[in-house]
């Protein structure tokens, strides 16, 4: 089984309100994600929060995912990252790595970046659009041990998924995997697309 997990546990500073919640469409950003990593073929879709907890969940309590708490979100994204980890399972042999702020990759993009990971023997597949690497970035359960390992304080997330690792970039030609937003500006750029 491989499992989706959403890191949507940041302040949102730069934005000003949950990006979890922005609006494309019909959907929030987290909502787009979640339904598209289930039609991709991920076998359930775990969320961490942590800025803006309460919030989210009550406002997408129907989602068909389970949201676990990161009480420490404030060190950053790796320490999300590592809260997703603890609470998976045996059977999840895998993990994508998706971030909230990016809800504009194509459900066909995460299906061959799935189908790659499940072919091969690599530790860590992700995603490449013209030289640069996106998400959803596939790692086995083998990584998890490690990360869980790291300090939050000296490590990215970056680093914890890349560095010592076996990794298959494969070239995509959705720039989805790479678009993401930050600030109400970014946010416009995205809608307009």
């Amino acid at each position: 089984m491989v499992t989706a997990l959403v890191l949507a546990g940041g302040e949102s500073k730069r934005f000003g309100s949950p990006k979890a919640l922005a609006r494309f469409g019909d959907e929030t950003a987290l909502s787009l994600i979640v339904k598209k990593a289930s039609e991709a073929g991920f076998s359930k879709t775990i969320v961490v929060l942590g800025g803006y907890a309460n919030v989210i969940q009550k406002s997408l309590k129907d989602l068909p995912c389970s949201f676990v708490i990161n009480s420490k979100y404030q060190l950053g994204q790796l320490s999300s990252l590592q809260e997703g980890i603890r609470v998976l399972k045996e059977e999840d042999q895998a993990v994508g790595l998706f971030l909230v702020d990016q809800p504009l990759i194509k459900v066909e993009t995460i299906q061959w970046v799935l189908k790659k990971f499940q072919e091969g023997s690599n530790e860590v597949v992700r995603p490449i659009f013209r030289g640069r690497g996106g998400h959803p970035t596939i790692f086995s359960q083998k990584i998890c041990l490690n990360i869980l390992q790291l300090d939050p304080n000296r490590h990215t997330t970056k680093d914890a998924l890349l560095k010592g690792h076996k990794v298959f970039d494969i070239e995509v030609s959705d720039h989805g995997v790479l678009l993401d937003f930050d600030t109400v500006e970014d946010y416009n750029s995205l809608i307009s697309l």
